[in-house]
């Protein structure tokens, strides 16, 4: 069987990829499939939580990647506004928000008119994992940006795989001032294939949380990370994290940012069993070796990935 695998898109493919496959009739079906069914109702749910709160201080919103305009329906009395690349998708979106504003654009172009007016920015959908580098994805955190207000408030749902798997990297990326202007910088993230309607497989690009509050930090002086309830029922085991950045910079401000981590250890919410584990960043490497050496004797390494496999 032949695999038919696409590259990463270019800018300049992205509306062609949005009208292909975001089509009529995908669009027809899209609220039915991500937003209302059991499996990931909870998740909407979630956001439309977090929407709430935010904006009771917000008289204006954007919603990038709008889709349908599933979420901006939820709150059809505040002045908001929807981006997406999908005419399908927008059609819909319009039906539902009749006295919507609505922009048919890519998320890493310029709009000058838009910056800075906006006192929420919302991006739920995850659209710039379909962004073909990390250098666009980090244009597009800056573009999220230039349209939050002075006093906004800017809101993403990561595509994270720390969500999905029982790993966690060292929250020491945040902070890039004490190194030196001659070093290059990795910026962590993932490349996964999702097989879309088309029967095709497409490239999706994944930054790790990490790297987009780094990226939100160069933009806003406070990070808030917030976490899923695990009392919540829906998306199997997959966590979802948001970020709300706020207090946006001024121009040559550069002090780190203040990073709000869940209340919550992160593997204690994932996982409620005997196999829960404290996060391997509080462990020196000469003990993290131990700890690999002691799994790898007893054999509960091999049974939790086989157990893993068996239940994925």
């Amino acid at each position: 069987m032949k695999i038919n695998i696409k590259q990463m898109l270019s800018n300049s493919e992205q509306i062609k990829k949005a009208d292909l496959l975001y089509d009529e009739r995908y669009a027809s079906i899209y609220n039915q499939i991500w937003c209302e069914k059991n499996h990931w109702k909870p998740l909407s749910d979630f956001y439309e939580k977090i929407l709430n709160s935010l904006l009771q201080s917000s008289k204006n919103w954007l919603d990038v990647g709008c889709g349908t305009g599933y979420l901006l329906s939820k709150f059809s009395e505040v002045d908001r506004s929807g981006m997406d690349l999908s005419d399908d998708m927008l059609h819909i979106a319009r039906s539902a928000n009749p006295n919507a504003t609505f922009y048919k654009q890519s998320m890493t172009e310029k709009r000058p008119e838009l910056e800075g007016k906006f006192d929420l920015v919302t991006c739920t959908g995850q659209p710039y994992c379909y962004l073909p580098t990390m250098g666009d994805i980090e244009l597009a955190i800056a573009r999220l940006a230039e349209w939050t207000a002075k006093d906004g408030k800017c809101m993403v749902a990561p595509s994270d795989l720390v969500d999905i798997m029982d790993i966690e990297f060292p929250h020491d990326l945040y902070d890039l001032s004490g190194l030196p202007l001659s070093r290059g910088v990795t910026t962590l993230g993932v490349v996964w294939t999702s097989k879309e309607h088309d029967g095709a497989y497409y490239y999706q690009l994944c930054p790790h949380l990490d790297q987009l509050v780094r990226w939100f930090g160069d933009h806003f002086r406070k990070i808030e990370i917030l976490l899923r309830p695990k009392s919540e029922e829906g998306t199997t085991r997959v966590l979802r994290r948001v970020i709300v950045a706020s207090e946006k910079r001024d121009i040559g401000d550069d002090t780190p940012p203040t990073i709000i981590l869940p209340s919550e250890p992160l593997f204690d919410v994932r996982k409620n069993t005997e196999e829960a584990q404290s996060p391997v960043s509080e462990l020196s490497n000469k003990d993290l070796l131990k700890e690999l050496a002691k799994r790898l004797k007893s054999g509960s390494l091999v049974k939790a990935a086989v157990k893993k496999i068996v239940s994925g």
